[in-house]
């Protein structure tokens, strides 16, 4: 839990619910004000893991 809202601060979230998918050095590839579809969600992660 985020108690003091750092993580919140350092990745720039404005509003709840946010999905972020983050690459293994901790850049946002990809951010969802909301929730993203299932669908979104899997084609997004295919495209990082494949390196698109």
């Amino acid at each position: 839990f985020d108690s003091k809202g750092t993580v919140a601060k350092d990745y720039g979230v404005r509003a709840a619910p946010q999905t972020f998918l983050i690459d293994k050095s901790g850049v946002i590839i990809r951010r969802w004000y909301g929730r993203p579809s299932s669908d979104e969600l899997r084609l997004a992660v295919e495209g990082l893991v494949r390196g698109t």
